[in-house]
């Protein structure tokens, strides 16, 4: 139990955005306020704007066999990455990008026998070297899309990373990737689910060697999913309370 820890981490490649379209035109209080009277009365304005306003699969390398990043795009510029110390004072746009599949594993375990005390969390993020190659990898195609023709009329200069990293020399950008890669909360794998001597649970969620306990969570999870992890987790769920209810796993009677 807590070994096999697994967590998407990433990056923002971000820059300032040269016209006044971006979520920022909201950011002042009252603007705010208007913004959040306007969706309640007529489901319209900035409040409707969904944060995450688009997303992408892609490879960090032409010779992965498969989309190995995800990229989420933001019409705000925000001071960290996930918008805990608001947003920039100017309009600008960001992309957060990270790995899906990452090579690393950490641990989570006891800090002490007081249970009033927060567990001891070692993710060892980029502990696998690889992880870092994908990330760096990763944040450059991010870039890529960012400077094309179509953001031509709307990109202003790079706020993140900023002029003192050289994006093209590896060992600066894997210090910044270091020092500014935040977690994407997609923790999994520490009651990993199977039969080996890793193994916390079987496929149902039943914990090994105790009677009457489950768990029903993303640690059930052997690896990662190569994305969100909310959608997996409710199919689990679903999955492991039939099985409680006695119904078993369903079947369909015509599969094709």
């Amino acid at each position: 139990v807590g070994q096999n820890l697994q967590d998407h981490l990433g990056v923002v490649s971000q820059f300032a955005c040269t016209q006044p379209i971006t979520l920022h035109r909201s950011a002042v209080w009252w603007r705010t306020a208007l913004a959040g009277i306007k969706y309640l009365l007529w489901g319209t304005g900035d409040a409707s704007y969904p944060p995450t306003a688009g997303g992408a699969f892609i490879k960090s390398h032409p010779d992965k066999a498969l989309p190995d990043m995800q990229l989420h795009y933001v019409s705000a510029a925000m001071a960290d990455t996930h918008g805990r110390a608001g947003i920039t004072p100017e309009h600008g746009f960001s992309s957060i990008v990270y790995g899906c599949r990452p090579e690393s594993r950490g641990y989570l375990t006891l800090k002490s026998a007081d249970p009033a005390d927060a567990p001891a969390l070692h993710p060892n993020y980029l502990s696998a070297a690889q992880d870092i190659v994908d990330l760096r990898n990763g944040f450059r195609e991010t870039r890529r899309v960012f400077m094309q023709k179509a953001f031509d009329d709307y990109r202003g200069r790079q706020l993140k990373p900023g002029p003192e990293v050289d994006i093209d020399d590896d060992a600066q950008l894997d210090e910044w990737i270091k020092a500014t890669a935040e977690t994407l909360y997609h923790p999994v794998g520490t009651c990993k689910m199977g039969s080996d001597a890793m193994a916390v649970t079987n496929e149902h969620g039943q914990v090994h060697g105790l009677e009457g306990l489950r768990v029903v969570d993303a640690s059930l999870m052997p690896t990662l999913i190569g994305g969100n992890t909310n959608a997996p987790v409710i199919m689990m769920a679903e999955k492991i309370s039939d099985h409680i209810l006695g119904r078993g796993f369903l079947v369909a009677e015509n599969p094709q």
